[in-house]
């Protein structure tokens, strides 16, 4: 029965069909990761970059003394604040030094300020994790890569032609974290809020070999996936 059994599958071979895949979770995992793990995944940096020096970061801090003469809208106070927060996240992961006091800097068109506050210098493991991004005017840190954190379903293979197709759903998340991140890194940079995401894609497989049928997928997850 067993020598039967591999000579059917070797006539089909031989014939151009392609014998039903027994799908798994493993197998799925296997068919999305390679090309998952080619995506960073790329958090906001807390503060803005300097205009006058690299790997600097300035965030003004409406709590110093000087800064109480200002009328703050409660949004603007408020957004400083959790920024202040974050950075002090990458603080205990000592890979932000503040530098606490009153500076001139320069604004996104190069016109001179001066503000009290803090100077963020990037130092560490983080500074071959920094990007820089001059057309949003912002840097971004990368935390890790795209991958499958499960393996929500998946549909039995159904013959089209030569060749057997199914449908699958997985949640994409962040892996490969790099070790400066913390769990208040995390939950501040809002990766927790965004993923992992549901997403539901199309494979096919032909002569025992499968692939991932969807190409504006593939091609989206060519990019680093900001999450700012």
């Amino acid at each position: 029965m067993q020598r039967f059994l591999l000579l059917s599958l070797g006539l089909l071979t031989l014939l151009g069909c392609s014998p039903k895949p027994e799908l798994n979770e493993a197998m799925i995992k296997d068919l999305i990761n390679p090309l998952l793990s080619k995506q960073e995944v790329i958090i906001k940096s807390p503060g803005f970059p300097s205009k006058l020096e690299a790997m600097v970061l300035v965030l003004e801090d409406p709590s110093l003394p000087d800064n109480q003469h200002k009328r703050y809208h409660p949004a603007e106070k408020l957004g400083w604040e959790q920024m202040l927060e974050y950075a002090r996240a990458f603080e205990k992961s000592q890979v932000l030094r503040f530098e606490t006091g009153t500076f001139d800097e320069h604004d996104y068109f190069d016109k001179p300020f001066t503000f009290h506050g803090h100077r963020l210098h990037i130092e560490g493991d983080l500074k071959q994790d920094t990007v820089i991004l001059p057309a949003l005017g912002k840097v971004g840190f990368k935390l890790g890569r795209s991958c499958v954190t499960e393996v929500s379903s998946f549909t039995e293979p159904v013959k089209e032609g030569k060749d057997y197709v199914f449908d699958f759903t997985v949640k994409v998340g962040v892996c490969e974290l790099k070790n400066w991140s913390n769990p208040e890194i995390l939950r501040l940079s809002g990766v927790e809020a965004v993923l992992p995401q549901s997403v539901t894609l199309k494979g096919r497989c032909h002569q025992k070999k499968c692939a991932v049928i969807a190409d504006k997928y593939i091609e989206s997850i060519s990019k680093p996936k900001l999450l700012f």
